[in-house]
């Protein structure tokens, strides 16, 4: 009918019937596709309530298994963060995929775009639909009708729907209880699990029997043994029978690390490379110690997180809680004395190519203090734009402090006044020109970018100036950005 009516206006042609034939093939493909999966599902549950329900479940059965079991491992094993990595509703989340399938129009200001993404996912899902249509027939012949009010109706299937529904939801429930009431004690979790999933074991025999009836000594013999398998496999994880939480990577296997909580850093050489890999194994090795002293709350605690580039341009990353030790032999201890060196301020400032930057301007941003008539005041911003030699030469000036010890580039380091307490100036600004790639060590995309050497070569660096500038305030001043002492 489209084509019909194109062609009586004489906008058809040989680019739209091919448009047209792709758009046809995919829709084709899609339809059959649902169809055929909705018709196998229909063959295995019985009961015209659950088909959707359960339609709805397997479409985003993937992802949701994905969910639930990187949660957990990040929430029993020590220190593990995204280590089972999702596609973002890839080929088999397929109500979703399909969205992505086909001609994509980009606009231009000059010509209209067109694009065609993933066209190579239907000869697969054509496939797919067709092996769920034989399946679905063979599960027609040998269909019962007795079955025909059945959840499930085929036998072998109702213990994988009892385990799968105990699974999952204790997952979920031991996961909502340990965010509701923000505990990290694996007995709760192990409680939770085992308790949840005992009760829903049972529910989901109460579907398939359609009856109450359903504690039998047989039925709590397989309860108990399915109890028994997942506390073990909860177990084994806290106890790190895989080894997952003591992996680290080797230090020639590491193309660079993001450091972030405590210190920001992005280590690509091979001295900060190793440092890295020596914190990392500390803090491996003092597991249960780190997680007594950061559950009880007696102390204030740190999160460390640690994201490698490999070379083989993999990635892993882990997230830890430390305590704040205030003795230099610590974990902390070691990484703010770490810190407060003058080459990684230095770089956390202006970049992990340093020395190898030039600063070519800026701009100094200060606030402004006006009383009102009745009695309020107003702030309103001042910019001021800075020339490529001030810029230069306060760079200088900032180097001189750092160099000096006269400040650090995070102020919840202990041995420097909170900031709240330190008089406030303004914000300066450099522009930054790194030939290499800027790369902003507070950006959480940072190996992203290095990996894909992405990074632009202009970027800018922010200074809050306070009192602890003192080289960089007597330059502001001789160069006529500050006329008053205080501000």
């Amino acid at each position: 009918m489209t084509l019909a009516v194109g062609a009586v206006q004489g906008a058809v042609n040989a680019q739209v019937l091919q448009y047209y034939g792709i758009w046809l093939m995919t829709v084709f493909v899609e339809n059959l596709f649902f169809f055929c999966m909705a018709v196998c599902v229909l063959m295995f549950v019985g009961n015209i309530v659950a088909v959707p329900a359960l339609y709805l479940v397997l479409n985003f059965l993937y992802e949701g298994c994905m969910f639930i079991a990187a949660s957990m491992i990040q929430a029993v094993c020590y220190g593990l963060d995204n280590v089972v990595t999702m596609d973002g509703f890839g080929v088999l989340t397929p109500i979703i995929f399909f969205r992505r399938v086909g001609l994509t129009y980009h606009y231009d200001y000059e010509a209209p775009v067109y694009t065609f993404q993933h066209m190579g996912t239907l000869p697969g899902y054509l496939i797919v639909a067709i092996v769920f249509g034989v399946i679905a027939l063979a599960a027609y012949e040998k269909k019962h009708i007795e079955t025909a009010g059945d959840v499930i109706t085929v036998n072998w299937l109702k213990p994988i729907f009892r385990w799968g529904m105990a699974i999952c939801t204790s997952s979920l429930g031991a996961l909502l209880l340990r965010y509701t009431y923000y505990t990290k004690s694996f007995v709760s979790i192990m409680i939770s699990v085992s308790v949840i999933g005992i009760i829903v074991f049972f529910i989901a025999q109460m579907l398939l029997d359609r009856s109450i009836y359903v504690f039998t000594k047989r039925k709590i013999k397989e309860c108990l043994l399915y109890t028994v398998i997942i506390c073990g496999c909860y177990v084994a994880l806290d106890l790190d029978i895989l080894g997952l939480e003591k992996k680290i990577p080797d230090p020639d296997e590491i193309a660079a690390v993001h450091v972030n909580g405590g210190i920001r850093m992005l280590a690509a050489n091979e001295e900060e490379i190793s440092w890295v890999h020596g914190i990392h194994r500390q803090i491996v090795d003092a597991k249960r110690d780190f997680e007594r002293r950061t559950a009880d709350h007696t102390q204030m605690n740190q999160y460390i997180y640690l994201e490698y580039l490999l070379k083989d341009n993999s990635t892993m990353i882990r997230r830890y809680e430390i305590p704040m030790d205030d003795t230099k032999e610590s974990v902390f201890g070691q990484m703010m004395e770490y810190a407060g060196r003058e080459e990684v301020t230095i770089k956390e400032m202006f970049g992990i190519h340093y020395p190898d930057i030039e600063i070519y301007g800026g701009t100094w941003i200060n606030e402004e203090e006006t009383r009102n008539a009745d009695g309020t005041y107003t702030y309103a911003g001042n910019e001021k734009r800075i020339s490529e030699a001030d810029a230069k030469q306060l760079y200088e000036a900032v180097k001189q402090d750092v160099a000096d010890g006269n400040v650090r580039a995070d102020g919840q380091w202990k041995d420097t006044k909170g900031t709240a307490d330190i008089p406030y100036y303004g914000q300066l600004i450099l522009d930054v020109r790194d030939e290499a790639g800027y790369y902003n060590t507070a950006n959480y995309n940072v190996i992203s970018e290095y990996r894909s050497q992405s990074a632009m070569k202009d970027g800018k660096t922010t200074i809050s100036i306070d009192e602890r500038y003192t080289y960089l305030l007597e330059k502001m001043r001789e160069l006529g950005y500050l006329t008053k002492k205080e501000p």
